[in-house]
């Protein structure tokens, strides 16, 4: 009994994490001109990438989701909970 609900716990958790850093907080790049120069780096809610915030020169600044940082972070986050999940589950 105690097993299974530190299965379901060590998924929550997960599961949570995840929205975390894969809705609420996803690395944005603000890039603005014609040669796409970077302006800043941010984390934010996925919602926030849909319209410019400020310009820059003349040109708005237009954040771009960072996917190659995105995937970096829940990969991450997945190896760490596969390994706790090997660690404290070892009569699976």
């Amino acid at each position: 009994m105690a097993d299974r609900i530190r299965r379901r716990m060590s998924y929550f958790i997960y599961m949570l994490l995840m929205l975390v850093f894969g809705i609420l907080l996803v690395p944005q790049r603000g890039v603005w001109g014609p040669q796409e120069e970077i302006h800043n780096v941010v984390y934010a809610p996925i919602w926030m990438l849909v319209k410019p915030r400020w310009e820059v020169n003349g040109y708005p600044v237009v954040y771009e989701l960072d996917v190659a940082r995105l995937l970096v972070t829940l990969l991450v986050i997945t190896l760490i909970m596969y390994a706790e999940h090997k660690i404290f589950h070892v009569g699976d």
